[in-house]
Formats: C-alpha cells, sequence, structure tokens
C-alpha cells in the first residue's frame, strides 16, 4: 500500500483507502451469513432437461396437460411418482397450477420448488396424508395434520377414510367425529351407504 508519511502521521491515497473499504465491505457480508451471488441464485441454472420427480397425491387417475398435441402425464394411483424433465414441468404447471396449489400432485425436488417460488406452498405429503388415513399418530397429531391440509387434500382424506369404515379396516373413531365436526360430512354413514351398494353389486 502506497502512502505518505508526515510527522507521525500516515496519510493513505483516496483510491487505496475505497479500495480497503470494499475489502472489509464483503468480509463483513460473508461473515453475516450472505453468500455470494452466484451460489444464491443457484436454482436459476436449472436446465430443462433436468429430470424432475412428480407425485401424485389423488386417489384415482390424474391428467396433467401439457398442451395440445403434447401427450400428458397420467397418473393412475395415489403415491405414483413419474420422472420427467423441467421443461415438461413448465407445460404443466403453465396449464395445471392450481393442481399443485390444491395438494393433487407434489414436485419432490426442493430446489425446483425454490425456483417456481411455491416454497411458501402449505401441502402435505404422501406420508402426512398416510399418517391421518392408517392411525399411526396420536388423534390431535393427526386431526392437526388433517386441518393444514389443502381442500382437495382433506377431500382425498375423508374418502380414503370413508372406505376404511365400508371395508371394515379399523379406524380412528374419535379422529373421524373429529372430522365430521370439521367438515359437517357423516364419514360413517356414507360408509355404510357405499357397504350396502357394494352388496348390491352397484360400484
Amino acid at each position: 500500500m502506497r502512502s505518505k508519511k508526515t510527522s507521525d502521521t500516515v496519510v493513505v491515497e483516496k483510491s487505496e483507502f475505497e479500495a480497503l473499504q470494499r475489502q472489509v465491505a464483503e468480509l463483513m457480508n460473508n461473515k453475516n451469513g450472505n453468500a455470494p451471488e452466484k451460489q444464491q441464485n443457484a436454482t436459476d441454472d436449472i436446465r430443462l432437461d433436468k429430470v424432475v420427480k412428480v407425485m401424485s397425491l389423488f386417489r384415482g387417475i390424474l391428467n396433467l396437460s401439457r398442451g395440445r398435441d403434447k401427450e400428458e402425464l397420467r397418473f393412475t394411483e395415489f403415491g405414483e411418482i413419474k420422472r420427467i424433465q423441467y421443461g415438461q414441468l413448465l407445460e404443466i404447471l403453465d396449464r395445471n397450477e392450481s393442481f399443485y396449489r390444491n395438494g393433487l400432485f407434489i414436485i419432490l425436488d426442493k430446489d425446483v420448488v425454490k425456483k417456481l417460488g411455491y416454497e411458501d406452498i402449505s401441502i402435505l405429503n404422501k406420508e402426512q396424508i398416510e399418517r391421518v388415513i392408517d392411525f399411526t399418530c396420536k388423534t390431535e397429531d393427526a386431526f392437526e395434520l388433517y386441518k393444514s391440509g389443502t381442500d382437495r387434500q382433506k377431500a382425498t382424506i375423508v374418502e380414503a377414510l370413508v372406505a376404511n369404515v365400508r371395508d371394515g379396516k379399523e379406524a380412528n373413531q374419535n379422529l373421524i367425529r373429529l372430522i365430521e365436526q370439521e367438515s359437517k360430512i357423516k364419514i360413517n354413514e356414507q360408509a355404510e351407504i357405499a357397504r350396502q351398494y357394494m352388496e348390491i353389486g352397484v360400484p
């Protein structure tokens, strides 16, 4: 560093002082946990041919359109996973974004979710839905999970509970009672009606 010395005082030239200020600012910025811009924007570099996993959270057949004259993405059961390219996912979201926001399917890639700005969307995942349906957690925890789902996911849970009761499977009646009060849907009554239809051969 060039400097001028007058008596006991060291005078730093202006250009060198400004450069030193910039270096100190960069060091403080990194110390406070602010990553370099290149690292922060890592998700901006997602290639269109990157393979992304997508899972259906719908109990039944789910068709996601990619646009005219393009093959749609088809799921046949709850929890089914498909591998598609990121570019194809963008085409699907352009036409079916409400399906994602309603929790009919989920993107199994955190970088992609962040890139698309979906981080703050509250969607139950497959394991959370199954914990409610299969009675594998406490009643109060299962009910809180149910309430935190989207309206479509709540409907999926109700449909599954109706099917379980109809088929004579073990069911958490305390949870069912809470969900009936919240949803105004009579799960046990619907299950009994469904059972009667099955007995006479009506699907």
